[in-house]
């Protein structure tokens, strides 16, 4: 049985131990616990040894060394705990240790699903994991902090220009290797508190990637950076799966363009033709670096949150593309949503439309990013969807405010003056008739009146100002015109 030294920080955490501390013994200190590092005094006890192991031996006993008070190296004592109650603790580390190691293996060699890896790693050590290979990991942290960068990597060099200008030969600068720093790593905040722990994934003096810890459930202990070490090792091993398995949530040959989506996406999205994507959008009004830090924990939960999407930081804000055959859009809204309303920090989401082909994707970013901001000034909600702020949308681009007279439909404009005079809600009926998908079902119960009370309306309103919304297909834009006119002129916002 090998077990690290820093490991025993775990096995001893019920107990208190204490020796001298004196220039002539050899001493560790994890978390406040100090333990006497010897050599083993009798060949069949299970003693913590100079180099920081535990040997196996026949009779698994187990002795902690002390200071007697006659001060010679040679008197070593049990303190406060009996041998067999110890050998027991560690003998349990030991197993599910061992467990966890194995079945990252399996999960890795044999089933090659790196989630499940990540699975098994986040269950052993009761917090979130994410992996990040080299191409994604510039687009998942567009916005690198140069304090967080320097931890992470090790160097000053490691900051954000320099990341986003070499990719995807991010490898070294000059002579100076930056990526292959090898061991876990802690990085805290400004306030010294710790928010996550990271290891590089090195194979063959290449840097593929990097596994994080994020301390949500508890506190990252001494052998779960051991652990984050080892699971680092088993992926280095084979690191050609890194990309291939994708779920790094994206994996990004090519350079960001287009406000930071690439259409390398598609292919991490599984993307199939006639499948719709969206794009959810997070805004947060505070810019404080308290506020920074909260955003990069929400783009690191959304990793979690909705394992088969697509999540990175643009212009610092979280940005999420999904393929609705994967993550359904319903869904995921609850989801997110919840999580916000859990953390209470006043972030606001926004959603597009459900998207067909790549060359809407950036549309939908646009108006997913909108309906966030939107939600905010018009303090409606957590969430709002495009599909209820895409006329504020249409006004400010059209600047309809100094065009409202060239959108205008003239025979709208006079049906709402008749409604003004004789009281009657025809305009209104035409907006929700246009509004529910030219539904009369749908209709009826937005403005809870019967549907025969539609047909009759609308009969009223062609004959009277000759407005027909009956749909051929080639008058789609009139309309649409008429929808704008009504919205216009009943002050939607």
């Amino acid at each position: 049985m090998i077990i690290s030294f820093s490991q025993l920080i775990d096995v001893f955490d019920e107990y208190e131990f204490a020796v001298d501390n004196s220039e002539s013994y050899e001493n560790a200190s994890f978390s406040g616990i100090e333990l006497f590092v010897g050599q083993p005094i009798e060949p069949d006890i299970l003693y913590v040894k100079g180099s920081g192991d535990l040997s196996e031996t026949p009779k698994r006993n187990f002795l902690i060394a002390g200071k007697m008070d006659t001060g010679s190296p040679a008197d070593m004592h049990l303190l406060g705990t009996s041998a067999i109650e110890v050998v027991n603790l560690v003998l349990r580390y030991y197993a599910h240790w061992t467990n966890c190691l194995e079945t990252m293996r399996e999960d890795y060699y044999e089933r090659h699903d790196l989630s499940e890896l990540c699975q098994t790693l986040s269950e052993y050590v009761g917090n979130p994991v994410v992996i990040y290979d080299a191409a994604l990991l510039p687009a998942a942290q567009s916005e690198i902090d140069r304090e967080l960068a320097i931890n992470l990597f090790g160097s000053e060099r490691a900051n954000r220009d320099f990341v986003l200008d070499t990719i995807p030969d991010w490898k070294q600068e000059g002579s100076e290797s930056v990526f292959l720093r090898e061991g876990s790593r802690r990085i805290s905040d400004a306030t010294q508190r710790l928010i996550t722990a990271a290891c590089n994934i090195i194979s063959n003096d290449e840097y593929q990637g990097y596994i994080e810890i994020f301390e949500v459930g508890k506190h990252i202990s001494d052998a779960d950076m051991l652990m984050l070490e080892h699971a680092a090792k088993i992926i280095s091993a084979a690191p050609s799966t890194l990309g291939e398995m994708g779920f790094i949530q994206g994996y990004l040959n090519g350079r960001v363009m287009q406000e930071g989506i690439t259409s390398t996406w598609l292919s991490t999205l599984r993307w199939n033709a006639n499948d719709p994507l969206y794009v959810l959008a997070t805004y947060l009004p505070d810019k404080s670096e308290e506020a920074k830090l909260y955003l990069e924990h929400i783009a690191r939960m959304l990793h979690l949150i909705m394992p088969n999407a697509v999540c990175q930081l643009i212009d610092g804000m979280p940005v999420v593309v999904a393929n609705n055959r994967l993550e359904p859009i319903h869904s995921a809204l609850v989801d997110v949503v919840s999580f916000l309303k859990k953390q209470d920090k006043g972030a606001y989401l926004g959603a597009s439309d459900l998207l067909r082909g790549i060359e809407q994707l950036n549309i939908g970013y646009e108006h997913a990013l909108y309906a966030a901001r939107f939600g905010c000034e018009s303090r409606q909600g957590i969430l709002t969807r495009f599909e209820d702020c895409w006329f504020a949308f249409f006004k400010n681009v059209c600047n309809l405010q100094e065009n409202e007279s060239a959108v205008l439909d003239s025979a709208v404009k006079r049906m709402h003056e008749a409604d003004l005079i004789a009281g009657t809600e025809n305009t209104l009926t035409v907006k929700a008739y246009l509004e529910c998908g030219l539904s009369l079902n749908k209709a009826a119960e937005r403005l809870s009146i019967h549907r025969n009370t539609i047909v009759y309306r609308l009969g009223r309103v062609r004959d009277c100002y000759g407005i027909d919304l009956t749909f051929s297909g080639d008058d789609s834009g009139q309309l649409f015109q008429t929808l704008l006119s009504c919205k216009l002129l009943l002050g939607d916002t």
